[in-house]
């Protein structure tokens, strides 16, 4: 039998925040993202946050964030973005010819289902951000 080794993926995060939002909040659902990206092997390289009062229309973030965004996961070859929070169909489109990479919004909650809270109990997780603009 033959093994082939599956490579592992590697992505970033990124975190539009309401400006009353604290940034322990913020950094509690980059946490749970980053977890949840483990468990379908991909390896969170860095994390991209902003603050604004609505996100962008067009791209979700900012010009500038996104042109950060853009020169890290060129510079780094990175191959996944992933929001964490639900993105319009037109924000993912513009989001993927900007970036060139497979964009994510949240982890979808078909990839991970469960996970172990205590040895021996398992639950349920909700994958998608628990605020509205």
């Amino acid at each position: 039998m033959i093994e082939t080794k599956k490579e592992i993926e590697r992505g970033v995060l990124v975190a539009v925040a309401p400006k009353f939002q604290s940034e322990e909040k913020t950094t509690e659902y980059l946490d749970e993202l980053a977890f949840l990206a483990q468990t379908i092997e991909i390896k969170i390289e860095n994390r991209f946050s902003q603050r604004l009062d609505h996100p962008e229309p067009r791209t979700f973030v900012g010009k500038g964030k996104l042109e950060e965004i853009n020169e890290y996961i060129t510079a780094e070859k990175v191959s996944n973005v992933i929001f964490d929070d639900d993105l319009t169909p037109s924000q993912m489109r513009n989001l993927e010819r900007e970036l060139k990479v497979k964009i994510m919004d949240s982890i979808p909650a078909s990839s991970i289902n469960t996970y172990v809270d205590t040895p021996g109990k398992t639950k349920r997780r909700n994958c998608n951000q628990r605020w509205s603009w």
